[in-house]
């Protein structure tokens, strides 16, 4: 089983997805989360979500497929992570953090002590 915590940011939405191999080759997904647009897309996925999935391109992926269809917005990081979490319980990729970081202090938004 593969878990993955994601803190979409602004919005002040949490995910939780829960990727578990039902066999090689496939995976089941389960999404966690207040957001109605993420649950959207999270009740639409497939029941089993095959590995080649992780292989194809953005525009013929399912997830972003959905993502698209259910209005999410389109700097989400839930789809990403369901690819994520998917790609890691299939041991195509070690689950490490991803993490996206703003510098608001070259952006001059934050107070630098003097």
């Amino acid at each position: 089983m593969t878990r993955v915590i994601i803190k979409s940011g602004i919005c002040g939405f949490i995910a939780t997805i829960v990727a578990e191999g039902t066999d090689s080759k496939k995976v089941k997904v389960k999404i966690d989360t207040p957001c109605p647009l993420v649950t959207a897309m999270g009740k639409a996925l497939p029941e089993e979500i095959e590995m080649a999935e992780v292989f194809k391109k953005h525009v013929e992926s399912v997830v972003y497929k959905l993502a698209g269809e259910k209005h999410m917005h389109t700097a989400c990081p839930v789809p990403m992570a369901v690819i994520k979490a998917v790609e890691a319980e299939f041991h195509l990729a070690l689950p490490r953090d991803a993490t996206m970081v703003f510098d608001t202090v070259a952006m001059g938004l934050a107070v630098v002590p003097k």
